[in-house]
């Protein structure tokens, strides 16, 4: 993903850093509903833990974040991030588990 930039606090970070993939997120569950997308143009959004995605003013629950957003509300409009990559960046990642 080059040239997505998210500003976070450290103790926010560690989603910005290769894991494990997967140990951070479950697919969400058929009854999740959806949330208002908080801006026209955002592509995805984590609130609550659960990340979704905005293809219109309307979202569609995407993913479950095992340990929460790593970021309540925030937000990402780069047309290069996919539903994986959002995903990976959004939620927080088990601290016990190491990637390569």
């Amino acid at each position: 993903m080059p040239d997505v930039e998210l500003v976070r606090e450290r103790a926010q970070a560690d989603s910005l850093c290769k894991a494990t993939p997967g140990a951070w997120a479950t697919i969400p569950p058929p009854d999740a509903g959806g949330e208002a997308c908080p801006h026209e143009g955002e592509r995805f959004v984590c609130r609550s833990g659960m990340v979704y995605a905005c293809p219109s003013a309307s979202s569609v629950p995407v993913a479950v974040c095992t340990n929460g957003c790593a970021d309540d509300g925030e937000t990402v409009a780069d047309t290069s991030v996919d539903i994986a990559s959002a995903t990976q960046l959004m939620c927080v990642h088990d601290r016990r588990v190491t990637g390569p």
